[in-house]
């Protein structure tokens, strides 16, 4: 087995993710936040105007998604 890095993300009383810090203490908690992944970069890569890198590499699905996270 493996022990794997755990981000421990305040949640409120209903177990939603509140806005701020992630614990410092070192306390991994009990909680665990799911994220649709897929339905937010598809939202994203929709929602926003084409971005692209100097490459031509796009990057406006990337930007929304971490936008959502935030």
């Amino acid at each position: 087995m493996h022990d794997s890095a755990v981000l421990a993300l305040p949640l409120d009383s209903s177990g939603c993710l509140r806005h701020g810090r992630a614990m410092s203490n070192g306390a991994t908690g009990r909680h665990v936040c799911l994220v649709d992944g897929s339905g937010f970069l598809f939202r994203a890569f929709h929602a926003l105007p084409p971005l692209t890198r100097a490459d031509g590499t796009p990057v406006n699905a990337v930007l929304g998604f971490c936008n959502m996270l935030y």
